[in-house]
């Protein structure tokens, strides 16, 4: 049995709006993103020390944000990292005519959970519904 609920929110993460909160509390410039990180090292000093390409920063903390694999790498020794499993998702976009829009509105309300392999269907517009297969 599905334990999602059609048009319920469990968690939802405005991303944008994080990064600029993050951007006010620690400074813009404080912040590093698509910077390929090959190791991370706790120094003595309670500094972290982040290695990759040829280049090294150090911080006394460290977001890291990236997909589970990468995380399980970096962090070897956590064993809580090595019970997660990431999951691959292929999302699709359909835009529909006008006449099969008016269909869709009756139908799909809001999120829509339907028999495999097609699991949800999300509108997005009034005429984009987000189609998400696992």
């Amino acid at each position: 049995m599905e334990d999602n609920g059609p048009g319920w929110t469990a968690l939802h993460i405005n991303w944008n709006q994080l990064v600029e909160k993050l951007c006010e509390k620690i400074g813009r410039n404080n912040i590093l993103t698509s910077v390929k990180v090959d190791k991370l090292t706790k120094l003595k000093n309670c500094l972290i020390e982040v290695e990759g390409a040829n280049e090294k920063y150090l911080g006394k903390q460290v977001i890291i944000a990236t997909r589970i694999n990468s995380i399980q790498k970096l962090l070897p020794k956590i064993s809580l990292y090595k019970e997660i499993v990431g999951q691959p998702f292929i999302y699709i976009y359909a835009k529909f005519d006008v006449k099969s829009s008016q269909l869709m509105k009756e139908i799909v309300k809001n999120y829509t959970i339907v028999p495999s392999p097609l699991q949800k269907i999300i509108p997005i517009s009034d005429s984009v519904y987000m189609i998400a297969y696992a």
